[in-house]
């Protein structure tokens, strides 16, 4: 079976021949790509794997990259006929696991009109040791990760043994002038203990690299998915994708939370995206009392808001790190309408044939 023959040869020589040089251009194609790609039939059987497969995971040995997340990839793209690109983790050097981005495309069947075969690829370039370097990449974040979380943790026990210390002191102390000082030195452990477990929140997603992102997918973070039933919330993004760190979806959670903290009466949020000229407008509305002016001017200073005042601040800072701004432009009486802007380059309509 040729998987990638496009339709009936006739079954005469010429077309025999011809059948097989096109099978052995595509087949040389595929060994010029410098990432890992192999050919998926109907049945999840592979039916070809390039040269970087091999030299990634040896010769003939192919099923690495095909956990069952990957089949059910390339099932997909065999149902809707369109390409599909996910994230699959694959398990190597014994157990450890590594992420990374693939691409399904259906390929032509044959004349049959049975389901044809799928092209399924790895969305990664390099020469040798592709996987390695992902794997060794992958380790560093996880570590990273562990180590931070368990210096967070012992920072942790230590300001609230200090707290509980300062509570005991302030009620044996009967000094007046002291036991305002005791006071206020607990109210400073206690925002730092505040802010420390604000940097639990967004961990994670600091340390991962930017990429081509589902607009949609970063607007929906846990804030919105568990919004009050009472309050409605209309996500309009379109087609499109913008090109940021994960620690994007991280503004739509404050954008969020601000609305439920300020907007009293609040009914409704739309996050709505649509160009504007040659930028990307993102736009979070809410329909409560709006801000007034006076605090407009102080909205994204560091010291003011939830979090000690860090969650606006951050999440202008975090806009600037895909080269576009965040302003509230809303007004008193008309409802929050904070705006991201994102510029030219930076974002792009998502190709319909993928999904």
């Amino acid at each position: 079976m040729n998987p990638w023959k496009t339709g009936d040869t006739g079954g005469s020589l010429e077309a025999m021949e011809e059948s097989n040089r096109g099978e052995g251009l595509f087949r040389s194609a595929l060994d010029a790509l410098p990432f890992p790609a192999c050919i998926i039939g109907p049945d999840g059987a592979v039916l070809f794997s390039n040269r970087a497969m091999d030299r990634t995971f040896g010769q003939g040995k192919p099923a690495p990259v095909l956990p069952d997340d990957a089949l059910a990839i390339a099932g997909k793209a065999r149902e809707t006929g369109k390409r599909v690109r996910a994230t699959v983790t694959v398990t190597v050097s014994g157990d450890q696991a590594v992420q990374f981005p693939v691409e399904a495309t259906p390929l032509p069947g044959a004349a049959t009109g049975k389901p044809g075969p799928v092209l399924l690829s790895a969305c990664i370039t390099g020469e040798e040791d592709l996987l390695r370097e992902l794997l060794v990449r992958d380790t560093s974040r996880r570590k990273l990760r562990e180590l931070l979380a368990t210096i967070r943790h012992d920072i942790l026990n230590q300001l609230t043994i200090l707290i509980g210390f300062l509570q005991y002191s302030e009620d044996l102390c009967q000094d007046p002038g002291i036991r305002e000082f005791i006071g206020k030195e607990e109210n400073a452990g206690k925002a730092i203990q505040s802010l420390i477990e604000f940097t639990r929140k967004f961990q994670d997603l600091a340390i991962q690299e930017p990429a081509w992102i589902d607009l949609s997918l970063l607007a929906t973070p846990v804030e919105v998915q568990k919004l009050p039933r009472d309050v409605l919330v209309r996500i309009d993004c379109g087609h499109f994708e913008v090109f940021s760190p994960p620690l994007l979806s991280f503004v739509f959670s404050v954008l969020v939370e601000n609305a439920l903290d300020h907007a009293t009466g609040l009914s409704r949020i739309t996050i709505a995206a649509a160009p504007r000229g040659d930028d990307l407008v993102i736009a979070v509305e809410d329909d409560g009392p709006g801000i007034p002016p006076g605090e407009r001017k102080m909205l994204f200073e560091r010291g003011h808001g939830r979090h000690g005042g860090y969650s606006l601040w951050l999440a202008r800072e975090i806009v600037r790190i895909c080269g576009g701004t965040l302003d509230e432009c809303g007004g008193e009486g008309r409802g929050a309408r904070f705006e991201i802007r994102i510029p030219k380059g930076m974002w792009r309509k998502r190709d319909d044939g993928a999904s």
